[in-house]
Order: C-alpha cells, then structure tokens, then sequence
C-alpha cells in the first residue's frame, strides 16, 4: 500500500455509459486507476439478480446484456439521476437511480483500493446543466457507496461527497497541466448520455465558468440508437422482424453491442459492417458517410446548444473565446470536430484526453480542497504558535497580503503533511475554483398586471455562492400566510410563466392578523457552490420569519435510502 494513502486525492468521473476514477500521486501528477479488468473506464451497467446480494457492475455486466432479460440489466442510469418516479423494479424489490449509481462507485473504489489503499474520500463530478436534484442525487450515491468529502459541514459535522461539474473538472486539469496563457476555453463535452457546453477562463490564478449550456439527454447513446434503427431497417430485407426484436431485451442488447462497436470502428475506417442474428443472419454494412447522414440532426443539437450558449454569454459581456476543448469520448466521431471547424472557423480544436480528463480534474480539485484546508489549518497554527491568535481564522488570501512568511511556512508544513513537493502545494492552494448555478430560481408572484407568474431571483450564470433579497407585497387585507411556492427553470428573464419552470418546493409563512394589502415581505434565496439553496421569508412589520434548505420532492426518503444502504453495504459487488 503507497505511504500516501492515507491521504489520497481520489476524482470519479460517475460517466452515464462510462465511468473512470484518478487519484493524485505522490509527485502531485493526477493518475488514472485502471480495474481489474484491465480497463481505464468501467461501463456504467450493473447487472443485478435474484439474489439481491450478488451484484456485478462494468465490463462483465455489459457483455450479459445479449444473454439476460432487460430487468437485470441498468444501464444510462445517469439520466435518470434526481427524477422522483423513476425505480427499476426486480422481484418486487424497488432500485432508485441512486442505489444503481452507488454499485457503480463502490465496483470503481473497490477495484482501484486494491491497487493504491483504501479509498473513504472522492470528489464526483455531474453534468453541469444538473440541477438541484440532479447534483443531490449524485451526492446521495456517493454517500451510498461509503464515501464521504473533503470538506466538514460545521454546522452537521458531516463531510458530504464533493460534486464539481464536469467541465470545470476538465479545465481545471487543463489549466494545470496545460494552459498556455490565460485563455477563454469553450468545453464541448459529448458523453455518452449527456452534453455540456461550457465557457470558462483559464489563468494561472483561477478556472472561473462563465456561463453554460446543455442537454443532459444528448449523447452517444442517440448516435447508437440511429445507428441500430438503421441496421434493422436494413435487416428487414434478411426477413428479420425488427418489432420483434425491440420487443426482446436480449437480442436489442446483442444489437445494441455490436452497433456500439461498429461505430468505435467508424472513427478510424470508413465503413464498417454489424452481423446481426435474429432467427436469420443479416450482415448490414454502413460508411462514415452514412452514419454522419443519419445522426447530423444530433450533432446540429449540439451545435445549436453552443450558439444559445454564445448567445447568452453575449449578453454577460464575453464575447468571443480561445479554444475549443474536447471531452467526452463521443468527441473521438470525426464529424463533431468536422462540424466546429465549420461553425468556429480558426478557433483552435484540441482534444483534452477526452475519456479521462475529468476524472483527472476532480483528482485534482480533490487535492485543492485537502491542500485549502489544512494550509488554513497551518495558519492558523503559526498565529497561535507566536502569540497572535487574534489572527487566527483569516482566510489565505487576506494573510497572503499582510503576511506572506506565514503562507510561506504554512504551504511548506502542508507539503511535508502531505508528502508533496512544495511546488505542488504552491500551485494549487487557493487557486479559486468559480462556479455558476446551470438554473434559475425563483418563487410564484403576482406581477404587476395581477397575473400569477415567476420571479427569478437568482438567475441562470449567477457566480457561486450568490445570495438574492427581493421585496414582494401581501396581496390582500388581512392575509393570513404567503404561501412560498420555489421554482427551477432554465430561463434567464427576471420574470416567466409557469409552464416554464418546474415546483421544486413550498412552505407557508404564517402572517399577523391584520395586515393591510401591499404589506412588505423580503425573500431571500442563498445559493451555496454545492448547489445547496436555503430561503429565508420575513414579513417586515411583525419580524415573522420561516427559512431552510431546499428539500426536493425528488430526493430520495430517509426509509428508502435506509433499505439502499443496507442493500448496498451487504451486496457483493465484482
């Protein structure tokens, strides 16, 4: 086991088709984890059973899906992360998206522990469009897996999973390992199930996103279900009944496989065949040329994203951009980087290790936040040390002005800590990481022309933490409560419809009796970098205040996530 294990900075890339796990070595380099099969990325499928304690997750699993029925086998789990209704039901038993996810991790930990100690830490990365319930599901699973974060909850004493969105995991890297200068970086992340579109600035100081676009049901797996519609279509002409076949999870896995590899095999060579055996053999050759004509829809998705991205970047004052990054193993299809040579001519294109940077990125950040804390901790240490603990609880960049030796000593004790080397720990504490909410956020009001609408008050783009106060008004004499309805949508506008934005939660704040019309009510909403929203309701007269965190409908129960716990923590996971 590496001396440094006990203090391992461990990045998972929790990918909807593929997965990939990274740890910081000790000479500061983030590192890929291969697992036991050999692989640097694990298929994101789980294979369940009858015996619910017997679980296997990857490569294994995914090969089973021409051999066994559709309830056995998850896979695209991803894009059902933080949605209420969806469960995956085996033998009356009921799987959520968080569970499912959590055999995942546990498999990626479990084979990579073996190799560099035992793992109780990781910062996850999510899509950066996921909202709220998204990024908590996420969490969920990590806490599921046995993982914990890098930083304590003063307030809960609890170290919850670290969640960094992917493209900000993979500009960080970029900005450490290869940044030229400070640049304006577009990430274009195709995944397998979910597509990013991110403009960061990258300086030696800081990764700041700026604003987002996306789509988290765009991906590769649209590519391969063209592909495969195409092939049976095809095999039509062999008598193969394709409504057969989409009604037989086994022989739709079997053709699921082989298009997936056929169009592996499209990225190097120009046509590629898919043999297919339904009852009669159809042999179904198709060209690059082809699979571009089919899936062009797709990518022009994609491309659309990009410029409703631009658009509103536009809006926020960053007009124009460097380089175009290229994450996500489905950026590999020479089309997506025919196509932004075409929409972005002369930008520069450059391929940022597509299927390992953000799990290398989050490695990273991981060790930023293990570094932050204890540098702080150092200096805090020195100034009580010499007799001024009045000095104690400053932040680094306020003692980096007005004691530089103290940073100075404090990165140095860090290193030895953590046996890097000082350069390492220089580089990288506090080097600010800015994130920006992918959503807006607002409550139900009635507008001026007394029409119920929502008022955003924190808006898609905002930087992280953001904190918004907004007065509203009782609309009636002697209203008994004001009725706090909280709202999620994708809109920037200060105010929008209903139908555009999605409940996320409610609570009643109880008024003093009689209050006149038009009684003053401040709402604020605090949006923290976790994406944890906490609102506070006061009615300014009586000093009636209602506050807390965001509890969504979605998230999974306390019994549920008891019973997954317990499934989890027992299940033999290979």
């Amino acid at each position: 086991m590496p001396e440094e294990s006990k203090f391992l900075a461990v990045g998972i890339d929790l990918g909807t088709t593929y997965s990939c796990i990274a740890y910081v070595d000790s000479y500061g380099k983030p590192v890929v984890v291969k697992n036991c099969e050999g692989g640097s990325t694990t298929p994101s499928v789980v294979q369940l059973s009858h015996d619910p304690n017997e679980i296997v997750v990857g490569t294994v699993a995914k090969g089973e899906k021409a051999n066994l029925p559709g309830e056995l086998i998850v896979e695209f789990v991803k894009r059902s992360m933080g949605k209420e209704n969806w469960k995956h039901m085996v033998d009356g038993r009921e799987y959520r998206a968080e569970e499912i996810s959590a055999y995942i991790l546990k498999k990626m930990v479990k084979d990579a522990a073996e190799q560099i100690g035992p793992i109780t830490q990781a910062v996850i990365t999510c899509p950066a469009y996921f909202g709220i319930n998204e990024r908590e599901a996420t969490a969920q699973a990590g806490t599921l897996a046995g993982l914990q974060g890098y930083i304590l909850d003063a307030a809960t004493g609890i170290r919850k999973c670290n969640i960094i969105p992917e493209p900000t995991a993979a500009a960080f890297y970029y900005g450490l390992a290869k940044a030229r200068d400070n640049e304006t970086v577009m990430v274009y992340d195709l995944g397998g199930g979910t597509f990013d579109v991110t403009l960061l600035e990258v300086t030696k100081e800081a990764v700041n996103a700026l604003c987002i676009g996306g789509d988290h049901e765009l991906g590769g797996k649209d590519w391969d279900d063209l592909m495969a519609n195409y092939v049976l279509d095809c095999a039509r002409e062999s008598g193969i009944d394709s409504e057969a076949v989409y009604s037989d999870s086994m022989a739709l896995g079997d053709l699921m496989l082989r298009v997936e590899e056929a169009k592996k095999i499209l990225t190097a060579k120009e046509k590629a065949t898919v043999n297919f055996t339904f009852g009669k053999l159809a042999r179904v050759e198709i060209s690059r040329q082809k699979f571009d004509e089919l899936t062009a829809p797709k990518l022009d998705r994609t491309i659309l994203l990009c410029r409703d991205m631009l658009k509103e970047a536009a809006g926020l004052g960053y007009t124009a951009f460097d380089r175009i990054l290229l994450v996500g193993g489905s950026t590999r299809m020479p089309q997506v980087r025919r196509r932004l040579e075409a929409e972005f001519p002369g930008i520069p294109i450059e391929f940022n290790e597509p299927d390992e940077a953000v799990a290398k990125g989050a490695a990273l950040f991981a060790q930023k936040l293990m570094v932050d804390e204890q540098v702080q901790r150092e200096i805090d240490t020195i100034f009580q040390r010499t007799g001024r603990s009045a000095e104690a609880g400053k932040s680094l960049e306020e003692v980096k002005e007005a004691n530089p030796e103290v940073v100075r000593e404090a990165m140095k004790n860090t290193a030895a800590r953590f046996s890097l080397p000082t350069q390492q720990v220089e580089m990288i504490a506090g080097r600010e990481v800015g994130d920006i909410t992918s959503k807006s956020f607002g409550i139900q009001a009635y507008n001026a022309q007394d029409r119920l609408t929502v008022a955003n008050l924190i808006r898609k783009n905002a930087k992280l933490p953001a904190s918004v106060t907004q007065s509203f008004f009782t609309r009636a004499d002697s209203q008994a409560s004001a009725e706090l309805t909280i709202m999620e949508s994708k809109l920037l506008d200060e105010e929008i419809e209903l139908v555009q934005a999605q409940e996320i939660s409610k609570a009643v704040l109880p008024l003093p009796s009689g209050l006149p019309a038009g009684s003053p009510i401040e709402i604020t909403f605090d949006l923290d970098r976790s994406g944890l929203l906490k609102f506070r309701g006061c009615e300014i007269t009586s000093n009636n205040l209602i506050e807390g965190e965001i509890q969504t409908t979605a998230k999974i129960s306390e019994a549920e996530a008891t019973m997954a716990l317990q499934r989890v923590n027992a299940a033999n996971v290979s």
